[in-house]
């Protein structure tokens, strides 16, 4: 019994008939199975069923292999290999098995095309294009653009892109290009490699018209139409160099060049803290010493190891004062200051100032009361703040050597009466009295007591 008959047989079973019509339906559905497997069986014989034709079991099928029902109910034969599909019409393609499922996939590979039911793989467009012109078919059946097609030598022309390669149009006809030496009116008359100078196919007219060499190591000057080459000398340097690799590359006399070893071709990596230095052509970036001034990323010193940092020791953060202390830590400068009010030091004796730390780690001047002004034993000598002060004492107080002069000084004397007689006091100094005829500012300088200039006695 067939997938059909199969259905049939059930949708008779699902209709809920009468039982002689469902009996009548099963027997005809049975005898038309039967029926249709004797035919089957008889012409065919035990044939098995293709990839995709419904099955009930793994033996109905070629490669064995019966697929689970689908949402109908019905299962299908799977492949196993792509020998259980059928052959493709076209010898440019292969049958394939994913899966269970039969499919088709190209041979043609490597830009290869399907050509009237083979593989083909095209020609260049240069050989289809060989003496050809315009649109042409190439090995593979595919068009090609030849381009225009171009007039043969001795046809009539205007321009020489109506020619053929190595012809140009001359007195409005196609010719072939001229050599060296030959007559010319256009640099299209002249072989590509020349040109047309003074009515002449020529390769230069000047040594502007010949080829130079990048590297500089030869050179062409123009004879007579040709250029001809010259060597630049050995060792002479060529324009092919790379800053910083330690070497220099030099002509070497026969258009070529060499390579040599140069000292002063350093590597400049930009870092202050490293040296740039060439040994034996070899390029190198050494740190330089611990210590060495630099100014890059913040920093002031080298630490020895390529790096621009704040600082190695402690002296590069600052120089140490009375009031504060400078550190270096990882690299990193710190200090600390000495508490304020710390006594540093008196510079000077009697200005009612000394020096002292104000905690920020600065020195500065402070009052010092005890510093008081040297003034003498006739002076008050006290300190108003950091202003010294000296007030004298009065005219006759007694001193040391005498009395005080009011001014400060302690003198020998103030009047003659501070003196023992017959000494008077001339200038705050006890001497003896003048006599007539002396010089003398006081009458009681005199010993007559009379005083005018000069001492006299009435």
């Amino acid at each position: 019994m067939d997938g059909n008959r199969f259905d049939q047989l059930t949708r008779v079973l699902a209709e809920g008939r009468t039982r002689r019509s469902t009996l009548k339906a099963i027997v005809g559905t049975v005898v038309g199975g039967l029926s249709g497997l004797l035919s089957a069986t008889d012409v065919l014989g035990a044939s098995c069923r293709k990839p995709a034709e419904v099955c009930r079991k793994n033996s109905d099928c070629c490669s064995n292999k019966c697929s689970a029902p689908d949402r109908t109910g019905r299962s299908r034969c799977l492949c196993e290999t792509s020998a259980n599909c059928p052959k493709p019409a076209s010898a440019c393609k292969a049958a394939t098995c994913t899966n269970g499922v039969c499919g088709e996939v190209s041979v043609c590979t490597n830009g290869q095309i399907c050509n009237h039911g083979g593989c083909c793989t095209p020609e260049a467009p240069e050989v289809t294009c060989l003496s050809a012109c315009g649109s042409v078919s190439n090995n593979c059946g595919q068009p090609v653009d030849c381009g225009p097609c171009c007039s043969v030598d001795g046809n009539a022309c205007t321009q020489s892109t109506e020619c053929c390669s190595g012809s140009s149009c001359q007195s409005e006809l196609c010719a072939p290009l001229k050599e060296f030496g030959e007559e010319c009116t256009a640099f299209s008359d002249c072989m590509p490699e020349l040109g047309c100078w003074t009515g002449q196919c020529l390769e230069c007219e000047d040594d502007s018209n010949c080829d130079s060499d990048p590297n500089n190591c030869f050179f062409y000057l123009c004879f007579s139409g040709r250029c001809e080459l010259n060597f630049v000398g050995d060792g002479f340097d060529a324009d092919l160099q790379t800053v910083g690799d330690c070497k220099r590359v030099v002509c070497d006399g026969t258009g070529g060049t060499r390579t040599v070893d140069d000292g002063a071709d350093v590597h400049d990596d930009n870092n202050q803290c490293t040296s740039n230095i060439c040994t034996d052509g070899v390029a190198s970036n050494p740190p330089v010493q611990a210590g060495a001034a630099c100014t890059q990323n913040g920093g002031s010193v080298c630490d020895g190891n390529g790096n621009c940092v704040e600082c190695v020791v402690p002296g590069d953060c600052g120089t140490d004062t009375a009031c504060r202390t400078y550190s270096c830590d990882s690299n990193s400068c710190g200090f600390a200051d000495v508490e304020s009010g710390t006594f540093v030091s008196d510079e000077a004796l009697g200005d009612c100032i000394q020096k002292e730390c104000d905690g920020s780690g600065n020195i500065v001047d402070a009052a010092n009361p005890d510093d008081v002004p040297l003034g003498g034993e006739c002076n008050v000598n006290t300190c108003d703040g950091m202003s010294p002060s000296v007030d004298p004492f009065p005219l006759g107080t007694p001193c040391s050597i005498g009395k005080c002069d009011g001014l400060g000084q302690c003198v020998e004397c103030v009047t003659t009466d501070d003196c023992q007689s017959p000494d008077i006091c001339a200038s705050n100094v006890c001497v003896g009295c003048l006599g007539d005829g002396q010089s003398c500012q006081d009458p009681s300088d005199c010993c007559s007591g009379y005083c005018s200039s000069i001492c006299y006695t009435p």
